[in-house]
């Protein structure tokens, strides 16, 4: 049971490594996702500035999380040695993360 749960965990890591990827992306090219159409092509998904800041904060929330995990895998040492990581550390140490043996 506990290899279960901690495949599960690191399962996790990894989608959490790329949804953190992709929100960076859809920020960084505002013009790309403003051009996003809902599955059924009625409508843009990102059609208001209100939906920007929404698709800002959620990308700073997994942000958030993503540090929390990467603080939390490496006990904190490496936040109170070396300051705070790049987001391009975190996923590449969270993709990383495979269960021994």
């Amino acid at each position: 049971m506990l290899v279960r749960s901690l495949s599960h965990y690191l399962s996790r890591c990894d989608t959490l490594a790329n949804t953190q990827s992709y929100l960076e992306y859809l920020i960084n090219r505002l013009d790309f996702t403003k051009d996003l159409n809902t599955p059924d092509g009625s409508r843009k998904i990102i059609d208001t500035q209100e939906k920007v800041l929404s698709l800002r904060l959620l990308s700073a929330e997994v942000n958030n999380l993503a540090l929390a995990v990467y603080g939390e895998g490496l006990d904190g040492i490496a936040n109170s040695i070396y300051g705070t990581p790049s987001m391009d550390s975190v996923r590449k140490w969270l993709s990383e993360q495979r269960l021994a043996g």
